[in-house]
């Protein structure tokens, strides 16, 4: 639990973070959120994405990990980056 403040780097568990990749980050704004009493996120992305599979796997866990650990939460995704990758207003 952050409990009103960032903690130090060396607090956090960073074994094996190269396996889990970002779900650490994901992790995170779940705590944060829960911390916070957030109803969720909204995620905007407004840059070209070259790993889109990668991205929508990632949004997957947090939606996941967000209603596991907070009833109701809501995980919004507003952006511009069609399925290729690219941006399209």
């Amino acid at each position: 639990m952050l409990r009103g403040k960032i903690p130090d780097q060396r607090d956090w568990d960073l074994e094996g973070l190269e396996d889990r990749g970002s779900q650490f980050y994901a992790t995170q704004l779940v705590k944060i959120a829960k911390h916070y009493g957030f109803e969720g996120y909204l995620m905007n992305f407004e840059v070209k994405v070259d790993m889109v599979p990668e991205l929508l796997t990632w949004l997957t866990f947090l939606r996941e990990e967000l209603h596991r650990e907070i009833p109701g939460a809501e995980l919004m995704w507003y952006d511009s980056v069609k399925h290729d990758g690219n941006l399209s207003w």
